[in-house]
């Protein structure tokens, strides 16, 4: 019959060769600018992450990642200054243990942490130095570097949560 019915269609146009011969699921989000169809994305699952080995971080080791943001979090929230102890505490635990996605994320955190502590050191002498001229400046951006801060963090603590790396941005790599 040279109509098919619906049910086959779904068949031919769903499943087609690549070019090594591997059975390839159609995607109908593929760029048909080029020739051939291209190879379909892979999501990287929590195994393919290259700083965790073996099958993934437990829910332990990911319960300890976000720790490490969260309490960093909580010591922003409570002053500034005591935003790195969390991280700092927690990567001092868990790099002994072998736990390498917690002290990972603590690490980063506990960096990223140090660099906004250097940040407003750098701003407050700036401003002395300037006789308050620079809070002209300063004041605008504290207030869009606080919402970055939250934002990035919490961003850090879902990422620590669902398994993945994270890398904080203008980090500076204080603990390597």
């Amino acid at each position: 019959a040279p109509y098919r019915s619906l049910p086959e269609i779904p068949e031919i146009l769903g499943t087609f060769r690549s070019s090594q011969g591997r059975p390839r699921t159609y995607d109908p989000r593929m760029n048909e600018s080029k020739q051939g169809p291209e190879e379909p994305e892979q999501q990287p699952s929590s195994d393919q992450h290259a700083p965790y080995p073996g099958a993934g971080p437990t829910g332990e080791s990911r319960n300890w990642g976000l720790a490490a943001h969260l309490t960093a979090l909580a010591g922003a929230v409570m002053g500034g200054l005591p935003a790195f102890l969390g991280p700092l505490i927690i990567w001092l635990l868990r790099r002994d243990q072998g736990d390498a996605f917690a002290a990972e994320h603590a690490r980063n955190a506990l960096n990223f942490n140090l660099s906004v502590l250097v940040y407003v050191i750098a701003g407050v002498v700036l401003t002395v130095v300037t006789l308050g001229l620079a809070l002209l400046v300063l004041l605008p951006a504290l207030a869009i570097a606080f919402v970055a801060y939250f934002v990035v963090t919490v961003k850090a603590a879902v990422a620590a949560s669902q398994g993945r790396p994270f890398r904080y941005p203008l980090a500076i790599p204080f603990v390597g």
